[in-house]
């Protein structure tokens, strides 16, 4: 039987997506590469979606794409609103 994580990495590779799991202070991440993805656009064409070399996710958000939580698109939306979170300066 194939886990979760198992099935969000063969749905995202389905997609033409790399993806490499890695361990960072503890915490289990995945890297996304997304260079390959090609996203539909409104009116039946398709783009390719370039936002750099990788999109990491964790082991939580690997697990809510398998369920169906939300897709590659939205997986993709997650990080580059969490890397912009974390670029906003914060106030003490």
């Amino acid at each position: 039987m194939e886990t979760k994580i198992e099935t969000a990495r063969r749905l995202l590779r389905a997609k033409g997506c790399d993806v490499e799991p890695f361990v960072h202070e503890g915490e289990s991440w995945y890297q996304i590469d997304f260079r390959k993805h090609v996203a539909p656009r409104y009116g039946g064409s398709d783009i390719t979606l370039s936002f750099g070399p990788l999109a990491l996710a964790s082991q939580q958000e690997m697990e809510e794409l398998a369920d169906g939580v939300y897709g590659p698109n939205e997986l993709l939306e997650l990080f580059v609103r969490r890397q912009a979170d974390e670029k906003r300066p914060r106030h003490a």
